[in-house]
């Protein structure tokens, strides 16, 4: 959950060394693309990841959600375009972002269910553990 809150909040720093180097590319849409595209993959990851869950398990889920979430950090890391194109390298930078909302995303649901399960767990002689 820690990697989940630093891939949400690192954009606000990415912006503004992108604003910085590409003043005439990095444009309010394209900023607003980049910085949307974690929320939706968040959200197709919590739906998606439920119901993959529910049907092959847990264990499987976060393995599959942890794997999205390193490649998609990686992939956001080493973003560029076609031919070295600026724009190219938003977008692909979006779509990046994008495979990285699902993996966070999709952690969310199959965390819940397992930290439900565990928290009426309690051991002989003592409480609130």
């Amino acid at each position: 959950m820690l990697s989940d809150g630093y891939q949400v909040g690192v954009l606000s720093l990415v912006n503004v060394a992108l604003n910085m180097q590409y003043k005439e590319q990095y444009t309010s849409a394209m900023s607003t693309r980049i910085s949307n595209s974690l929320f939706i993959g968040c959200i197709i990851g919590q739906i998606g990841f439920g119901y993959i869950c529910d049907r092959v398990g847990r264990k499987v889920g976060m393995m599959l959600t942890t794997f999205l979430v390193i490649i998609g950090a990686a992939l956001c890391a080493g973003a560029y375009g076609a031919n070295g194109s600026v724009e190219g390298m938003f977008w692909a930078l979006t779509v990046y972002r994008g495979i990285l909302g699902v993996g966070v995303g999709g952690e969310y649901p199959c965390s819940s269910a397992s930290a439900s399960e565990a928290a009426d767990i309690v051991r002989p002689g003592r409480r609130g553990l």
